[in-house]
């Protein structure tokens, strides 16, 4: 591994590395592009196991590879940016003295005074700075996180008419059921998404966790075959995780 500097590379900047997997990187002494691109795939795979498995999803197999083009970008910017050569000054010439102008200034034509504006009347502002930052960042816009329900409830209907034709009723009323209790925790953490309080790694462990522990009580009560249900509920999870991402990141591009 290469000696560490004094300085730390945004490591975010590579795909796949959020903030809480570059301060993992960080505590074992990878600070740099340099540091990344030098280190061995099994000392980076070995740092999310040892994290736990919530960070079993990440892929670090293309982390080297990006930090060497960003190393090699990085120290050809630095390159470029060393002292220029000084220059000698030219001769300062002796400023010519201006001309005095025998002609008087014309005096500027008064304006007419302008009527007073009437103030439209003040809207009723939130009482504190903390409602304010709620309403312009802190919420989710809800008609669009509306459109994001819409969009699963629609796709939902298409998925069970692929994956369980015969059962399409039951996994239908148990995809609704388990977007109804999913709702609140999808809007929270989308909201945390765009504000880049929650990496894309975290979204899809917290999705994958909830799809999991639902219970699909009419599917199971039909007699469908458990890897059928397994697959279906993969499906889900699959559908939910694209869709997320292609509606609600849309306003980060």
């Amino acid at each position: 591994m290469a000696k560490r500097t004094s300085t730390k590379d945004n490591l975010t900047k590579i795909k796949g590395i959020g903030p809480k997997i570059q301060g993992l990187l960080n505590a074992k002494k990878i600070l740099t592009y340099k540091d990344l691109s030098v280190a061995k795939l099994s000392t980076l795979q070995a740092i999310l196991d040892e994290a736990g498995p919530r960070f079993n999803l990440a892929e670090p197999k293309n982390w080297i590879a990006e930090a060497k083009a960003l190393a090699k970008s990085s120290t050809a910017t630095s390159s470029t940016t060393t002292k220029p050569k000084t220059r000698t000054k030219p001769k300062s010439k002796p400023k010519a003295k201006p001309k005095t102008s025998t002609k008087p200034k014309a005096k500027p034509k008064a304006k007419p005074k302008a009527k007073p504006k009437t103030k439209p009347k003040a809207t009723t502002k939130p009482k504190t700075s903390d409602e304010a930052s709620k309403i312009k960042v802190g919420e989710l816009d809800l008609p669009r996180f509306r459109k994001i329900m819409k969009e699963l409830k629609d796709n939902t209907e298409d998925l069970t008419k692929m994956t369980v034709r015969k059962y399409r009723k039951q996994a239908k009323k148990d995809a609704d059921k388990l977007l109804r209790g999913m709702r609140r925790d999808l809007r929270r953490w989308t909201r945390l998404l765009e504000k880049g309080e929650l990496t894309t790694e975290d979204f899809e462990f917290l999705c994958k966790s909830q799809v999991a522990s639902a219970k699909m009580s009419a599917l199971e009560s039909s007699g469908l075959a458990e890897i059928r249900l397994e697959a279906y509920r993969s499906s889900i999870f699959n559908m939910i995780i694209d869709t997320i991402f292609g509606l609600a990141l849309k306003a980060l591009k």
